[in-house]
């Protein structure tokens, strides 16, 4: 028999990631109090995907998007997913995307078939209990960064997570929100429903790392010191989201990221840029208002059968 804090959870979770919550309801019966928050919190699922070509060789496919706890079968697609990040940061991704399996409380992948392939993931790892892994980011770091930043990426002063939101290129926007979403309640969840304290206070964050890949356009010769505001605008971010996440950060570092023969070519508009990864430190009490500004950005659809994708032939 599940236990009330562990029921609620799960029905927490159904209720607001997956696309079956009808099938959910026939055998729980929703509490009153929950139940408006619940359903104004519903994810977008569906959308209509078209090939982009002519009338004669294109047709509508609809796909359905569904949440999914990571599992040891993910481990192929993840390990692909987390591909570029992991050469960006010099990360092993076969131990990152074993981790990101291994971790069903917190994390979630995005399909748009339960047996197809992941194409999306999001996930929170704590670096107290995982920082060893993220080390290697030290070694890319500026002498004089290393010194601020190492105390932070082992997780020994404060209680911090590395917070990991990969998908495919043309992967409908209205998702990301729900995708941050996701891992920051399961966050808070977690807080709450973990069986022992020991693993509730490693998800009792202060704040997160986050690591994205920008461009860099060429710096003007000037005499003043270098300021965070210069950086960013410098800087060239390549996923939607990252800007507003950037907004929060308390502390940010950078090191070049040299294309190489694994990447897709530029399109126009970067090339002759150099390419940089950024490592931002961000606290999580900006969680909320993270998820709410993306959410307000992106295309707004009740369901994302409104929105049309191109998909490759």
């Amino acid at each position: 028999m599940v236990d009330g804090v562990a029921h609620l959870r799960e029905k927490r979770r159904r209720r607001r990631l997956r696309q079956k919550a009808s099938a959910y309801e026939r055998d729980l019966k929703e509490p009153e109090t929950s139940k408006s928050d619940s359903e104004n919190s519903q994810p977008p699922s569906t959308t209509s995907l078209e090939n982009g070509e002519d009338d004669d060789a294109g047709s509508d496919v609809e796909a359905q998007f569904e949440f999914f706890d990571p599992c040891a079968g993910d481990l192929g697609d993840v390990s692909g997913l987390l591909g570029s990040f992991c050469r960006g940061t010099g990360i092993d991704s076969q131990q990152l995307a074993q981790a990101v399996c291994a971790q069903t409380r917190v994390g979630t992948t995005v399909r748009a078939d339960p047996d197809g392939p992941v194409l999306g993931l999001v996930t929170m790892l704590n670096l107290s209990t995982q920082g060893s892994m993220f080390q290697p980011i030290l070694g890319k770091l500026s002498i004089a960064e290393r010194g601020r930043w190492s105390d932070v990426l082992d997780g020994s002063v404060e209680v911090m997570g590395f917070f990991i939101c990969e998908r495919v290129v043309n992967l409908p926007l209205p998702l990301i929100p729900w995708m941050q979403q996701a891992v920051f309640d399961e966050v808070r969840w977690a807080q709450e429903d973990e069986p022992d304290e020991e693993q509730r206070h490693a998800f009792n964050l202060s704040s997160f790392l986050y690591s994205t890949q920008a461009f860099m356009r060429p710096q003007r010769t000037s005499k003043r010191r270098k300021s965070s505001s210069s950086l960013t605008d410098q800087l060239v971010l390549t996923q939607p989201e990252d800007h507003i996440i950037m907004e929060y950060a308390s502390m940010v570092a950078s090191w070049d990221d040299p294309l190489d023969s694994r990447d897709a070519p530029l399109p126009e508009e970067l090339e002759g840029l150099s390419r940089t990864r950024l490592l931002l430190k961000v606290p999580f009490s900006a969680a909320s208002m993270i998820q709410a500004r993306t959410k307000a950005e992106f295309p707004q659809c009740p369901r994302l059968d409104e929105i049309e994708m191109d998909m490759p032939t």
